[in-house]
């Protein structure tokens, strides 16, 4: 890890302006002196008025790129700072993550250096804490389950089976679930005790497998006893769905033992309460690498959610690869100090681009398929 060579400190006051003001630190911790520079940074609280600024030279801004110089002559010997104001801004700022997001210098060669940032300082105000969206979680019954069944009729037992395993007589589809689902519980967790087995296992209880067309594609049933485990499904989504919650049951009990316990008895009926369960990754503006994505993916399938919104294209990159349009993927995707599109939120001295090939995306759609 890089040292710290200069440091941006910020606060927000809100008197000098209708939206209140900026003032900005520039600390230099690089051990010699700091001229003929410029200072660009990355808000999501923009600069609208290019004069209501004091003690620097407001140079451009473009979107959430913000670009200043210090007064002409000046000098910043290692351990001093520069601070100026800033008034103007479009909004009032009301939380820790609306300062600079990203900043770095630009030095009189032309090279840039990466200027490390601190949180937002409210002065006078405090940050406003996130909205509440869900209800406070409240666990009824011992049983480690993410989301919450519709209908849970079960009791806990003392002890935990060391796996399951697809009963005599299951389907080659119904084996290959089991192998789908303890794939992806590999995948999220390479060092967990597995919770299936494909062949039986004395120490283990048989899944046993009935399709009923009475029940919806995403609903499932489940029945516990010391002799089976019987599994009701509608459609492959369902069953997949019936194979997380048992994963889930027999990891929380074995590796949480004092707070999750196994079904001994009982039921569970589940089905979702929403049809589109959807997690919105937005790539345009922070490129993610294709296995990041298919990690996403697993998870959201561990969370039994169903619609992933992958947002490709935006006015800051895009990142779909088009065989006639070979410029989208090339000037399209990078932005740098250097580059025909300039930094935007979140980005640095170091150019940041990347997109995602035909191949790359075959891949992750037949992942979340």
């Amino acid at each position: 890890m890089l040292p710290v060579l200069y440091r941006l400190e910020s606060a927000w006051q809100p008197d000098g302006g209708p939206f209140g003001r900026f003032t900005f630190s520039l600390f230099n911790l690089s051990g010699g002196p700091l001229s003929a520079f410029r200072l660009v940074y990355t808000s999501l609280t923009r600069v609208i008025d290019r004069a209501a600024c004091e003690n620097a030279v407001f140079l451009r801004r473009n979107a959430n790129f913000h670009e200043f110089a210090p007064p002409e002559g000046l000098t910043l010997a290692h351990g001093d700072h520069w601070t100026f104001t800033v008034s103007g801004l479009h909004r009032e700022a009301k939380h820790c993550t609306d300062g600079a997001k990203s900043a770095y210098l630009t030095l009189a060669d032309g090279s840039h250096v990466p200027v490390a940032v601190s949180d937002l300082r409210l002065e006078g105000a405090a940050s406003e804490l996130p909205p509440v969206r869900l209800p406070k979680g409240r666990l009824e019954l011992p049983f480690a389950l993410q989301p919450w069944p519709a209908e849970i009729d079960a009791a806990p037992g003392a002890a935990v089976p060391d796996v399951l395993y697809p009963a005599a007589g299951s389907n080659a589809d119904e084996v290959d679930a089991v192998s789908n689902v303890l794939a992806l519980f590999h995948r999220l967790f390479s060092a967990g005790h597995a919770p299936f087995s494909l062949a039986p296992s004395p120490q283990g209880l048989p899944i046993v497998f009935k399709k009923k067309a009475e029940l919806e594609g995403e609903a499932y049933g489940l029945a516990f006893s010391d002799r089976e485990i019987r599994l009701d499904y509608g459609a492959a989504a369902g069953r997949q769905y019936a194979l997380t919650t048992l994963a889930q049951l027999i990891d929380g009990a074995r590796n949480h033992g004092g707070d999750f316990r196994f079904p001994a008895s009982g039921e569970i009926a589940d089905r979702p309460r929403y049809g589109w369960r959807g997690c919105h990754l937005d790539v345009s503006r922070q490129f993610y690498p294709t296995a990041d994505i298919v990690r996403l993916i697993d998870i959201l399938a561990w969370f039994k959610l169903n619609i992933f919104h992958w947002h490709l294209t935006d006015d800051e990159a895009w990142r779909l690869e088009i065989k006639a349009y070979p410029t989208l993927t090339t000037l399209g995707v990078v932005r740098g100090p250097d580059e025909p599109m300039l930094p935007q939120l979140g980005n640095g001295a170091e150019p940041v681009g990347g997109f995602y090939s035909h191949a790359d995306v075959k891949a992750i759609v037949a992942h979340a398929a």
